[in-house]
This record gives structure tokens, sequence and C-alpha cells, in this order.
């Protein structure tokens, strides 16, 4: 059996339990071979936005072991919590990244992508006599025209 590959986001900022409680879950299952032997079930890795160390809120500090510009093929990616992920240039890097890898991961364990327009053609909504506030139903068209939104969710 060849063990599938974890790879935990590493980040300034992280929850340190976040990425070391599943790790340690990951890395205890195994099976017996037969002959009294265990063959574990999962490599566990650290993927880092760069190759230097990353510290996690509580003044842990992990080393990636791999980078996002040196990435190889996962079976599942787990991108823990943080503090981290309120920087925008952070959480912007990991949803870039996540985006351009999803479809070479079996799993992205509690990630949601999501991406889309409203209001493509950019017209105007019609026109409600009875609105108070701008002459629209903002419960059936919105008055901000044209928008494109990207989100990325973590479930924890």
């Amino acid at each position: 059996m060849t063990p599938k590959r974890i790879g935990f986001v590493g980040f300034d900022g992280v929850t340190a339990s976040h990425l070391v409680g599943p790790a340690d879950t990951f890395s205890a299952a195994a099976l017996d071979d037969g002959y009294s032997n265990r063959i574990s079930c999962y490599q566990i890795h650290v993927i880092g936005l760069s190759p230097e160390c990353c510290r996690a809120e509580s003044g842990m500090i992990f080393t990636p072991e791999e980078t996002f510009e040196a990435i190889s093929e996962w079976d599942t990616i787990v991108v823990p919590g943080g503090k981290g992920l309120r920087k925008p240039e952070v959480c912007e890097r990991i949803a870039d990244w996540v985006l351009m890898h999803a479809n070479r991961t079996r799993r992205m364990n509690g990630t949601t992508i999501s991406a889309g327009m409203q209001n493509v053609t950019d017209e105007d909504p019609p026109f409600v006599a009875g609105s108070f506030e701008n002459g629209c139903d903002e419960s059936l068209a919105t008055i901000k025209g044209r928008f494109w939104y990207v989100g990325i969710k973590k479930r924890f």
C-alpha cells in the first residue's frame, strides 16, 4: 500500500492546534501487514507559502517541507484556520494556490471555493414606483450593476 500524501498549509498566524491535531490523527492511522509490523496510511507534510519557517498564533514554529512553488500532487490538502488568514496577502495567496491545484488534489478538507458574476449584462433594475429609497425592489434586483466575486470558505 502506498501511503496517501496529506499536505497542511502553514502560514504566519496559523492556529497550531488546527495544524497539529489533525496531523497527529492522520499520522496515527496504520495497518497491520500480517507480520506484526505497522504500515503508515498517510505521509504528513507542512506546505509553506515560502521556505522560511512560519510562526503560529501561540508562538510555535513550523518548518515547511515543501513550498507552494515546488509542490507536487497531493491526496488531501488541509488549510488550517488562524488569524493569519485575515491578512489579505495570505488569504489571496492561499486561495490562488488552492484554485490552481484543486483539480490535481483528491480532497480539499473543509474548503469551499466559489466564483461568479451577477448582472452579467450590466442592466439597470426595473423601476418600481412604490419603492421609497432607490426606485427598485431590492428583493428582486440590485442597483450595484455588474460585479464579480471570488470566495474561499473554510469549515472548522
